[in-house]
């Protein structure tokens, strides 16, 4: 039954995507964080859902005329220049015969990653007013207060003695990646529901913030517990309610130290004393590797997929894996890019970061004394904290190239370019003023202006 409902959904939405491409992007991205067809049984599980909705969604997007006409932006230009540069490392690994044994393999990658920044450029081109840009993120949040909100409760019911792990053979699948995943959206929950009138969906967001840290937690990652540290510890930062955080931080550490099962305190306590696991020795073992194959190729790296590739690791390992393992993966966003694409690659990885965060602050700055800014400040405030969430989860995780990091690069351009062009629009005639206490676009109450300042 479940294969049928779902299947229905998406073919019913398919000739919708033709005709209006930006519902096709909602749907894409419902498709690629929800997972719904993973939670099918039969052959729904792996039917091609995305790509029924993604070619309608682009012949739609060649024709409409409900678009940003400004394609390129300070980020969009350097993901491109990006993007050419995989293309540039994986031609080069497959000139040379050390590297070019891992090719299928990197050939697949490249294409699942430029399928992605495909949907990313055509996201930035059709998301074009502030109100598309809050129901896509409004979208996104609920994919994961469902997933949060399962994960958190069957981790409760069970006494927290499982992991909690994302949707079957999806992107978030590993409990590192769920983990990863949901604190970069638990900021958008946080601070949509500080700017939403109603009341039901307030609550729905705030369930999802709090079974978000949950997850996190029975996730038993613990690159996954820094993050969620970083987030929490922004939040109220900016949320100017310190006082408060650090009385909820210190009865949340107090009940986890309470309740949460032996092996979840098992993991976590060597953790925290330093004590370096066999997981903690493969990364750094992993990570040995990366450093010494870029001494070789530090300009290009070695390409897509190098990490994998056993004849590799063994030639650059300093010492054998523990548990007897002959290769790994990356382990983190950082000596992802700098082992895959050289230091050139996360050059242009660290840039397209900076870059980001730049325009992010100049949002921040100018929408604060702007009385009809209040959407883009709180917008602002919310990418800002996922992007550090990212940078500190992903520092142990191999997802530089995760979708919703992609996301938020193309939202933080559409963010700008519509915040901008408000204020233009406002220079060149007059415009009803709004107060502080009355928000633009929002009926909350006036006590919460201040936070965000």
């Amino acid at each position: 039954m479940r294969d049928f409902i779902v299947l229905a959904f998406i073919f019913l939405s398919a000739p919708a995507a033709l005709f209006s491409p930006y519902y096709g992007v909602l749907v894409w991205h419902f498709i690629s964080f929800l997972n719904p067809h993973r939670f099918a049984w039969s052959f729904a599980f792996n039917f091609p859902v995305a790509m029924v909705i993604g070619i309608p969604t682009l012949i739609g997007a060649l024709f409409t005329k409900d678009s940003n006409r400004k394609l390129f932006t300070r980020e969009t230009l350097i993901l491109v220049i990006l993007w050419a540069w995989f293309c540039v490392t994986l031609f080069h690994a497959s000139q040379i015969p050390f590297l070019s044994t891992h090719l299928d393999d990197g050939l697949f990658k490249l294409t699942r990653i430029s399928k992605i920044l495909l949907m990313t450029f055509v996201t930035f081109y059709l998301v074009s007013s502030k109100q598309k840009l809050r129901w896509l993120l409004l979208l996104v949040a609920f994919c994961f207060i469902f997933l949060d909100g399962k994960g958190a409760i069957w981790g409760v019911a069970t006494g927290g003695e499982w992991r909690v792990y994302g949707p079957q053979e999806s992107f978030i699948e590993d409990n590192n990646a769920f983990a990863l995943a949901t604190n970069m959206v638990m900021p958008l929950m946080f601070f949509l529901a500080w700017d939403e009138e109603r009341r039901w969906v307030r609550w729905l967001l705030r369930f999802g913030f709090v079974s978000g840290i949950i997850a996190v937690m029975l996730t038993y990652s613990r690159g996954g517990l820094l993050g969620l540290a970083v987030v929490l510890g922004l939040v109220a930062i900016k949320a100017h309610r310190k006082l408060i955080a650090a009385c909820l931080l210190v009865l949340v550490t107090l009940g986890t130290l309470a309740y949460s099962p032996e092996k979840w305190k098992d993991r976590m306590s060597g953790f925290l004393e330093g004590k370096v696991d066999s997981s903690a020795e493969q990364r750094l073992v992993t990570w040995g590797v990366g450093l010494r194959l870029v001494r070789d190729y530090p300009v290009f790296g070695g390409g897509f997929e190098v990490y994998p590739d056993v004849a590799i690791f063994q030639h650059y390992k300093t010492r054998d894996m523990p548990g007897g393992r002959l290769s790994a993966g990356p382990h983190s966003i950082y000596m992802e890019m700098l082992g895959e694409h050289g230091f050139v690659g996360l050059g242009l990885f660290l840039s397209l970061v900076g870059s980001c965060l730049l325009t992010l602050r100049k949002v921040i700055r100018i929408s604060k004394r702007d009385p009809n800014g209040r959407w883009a400040l709180v917008t602002a405030h919310s990418f800002e904290v996922s992007i550090y969430a990212f940078l500190v989860s992903g520092a142990f995780l191999g997802f530089a190239n995760f979708d919703l990091w992609y996301l938020y690069v193309a939202c933080t351009s559409v963010l700008h370019l519509l915040y901008m062009q408000q204020l233009k629009s406002e220079a060149q005639g007059p415009i009803v003023s709004q107060s502080p206490e009355e928000p633009h676009g929002s009926s909350v109450p006036a006590s919460r202006d201040g936070i965000y300042a």
